[in-house]
């Protein structure tokens, strides 16, 4: 990562920790409970609108990103959906979404259920 790209995630993560003090609810879209997993769609300053998964390890999965809220808010719902069918199938894998700004690159995960 480059030092501009450095910069630029810093005054990011700042913004954002500004943003959670004053309104900490401002940027969550939803948020719901399938059995361990807690689906979690919010507004992020550096991506935009996302939706990750929080397995019993309080691991962190990005799952899925969107543009617009009201994608996020379909999004958030099939998410729902689907952590409900992954319990039944007994199929707990999940691509992780890398972070561009980083260079983390997505990667296939086993969610702890």
């Amino acid at each position: 990562m480059t030092v501009a790209g450095k910069l630029k995630l810093l005054k990011t993560m700042r913004e954002t920790l500004e943003m959670d003090r004053k309104d900490p609810e401002s940027r969550m879209v939803a948020g719901d409970n399938v059995k361990d997993i807690i689906i979690s769609t919010v507004y992020t300053l550096d991506l935009g609108y996302e939706t990750a998964l929080i397995d019993k390890d309080e691991d962190v999965l990005p799952v899925e990103r969107y543009k617009t809220k009201g994608e996020a808010e379909r999004g958030h719902k099939r998410w729902v959906k689907k952590v409900g069918e992954m319990y039944k199938s007994g199929n707990c894998r999940v691509t992780r979404l890398g972070h561009p700004l980083v260079g983390v690159k997505d990667k296939e995960m086993e969610l702890s259920m």
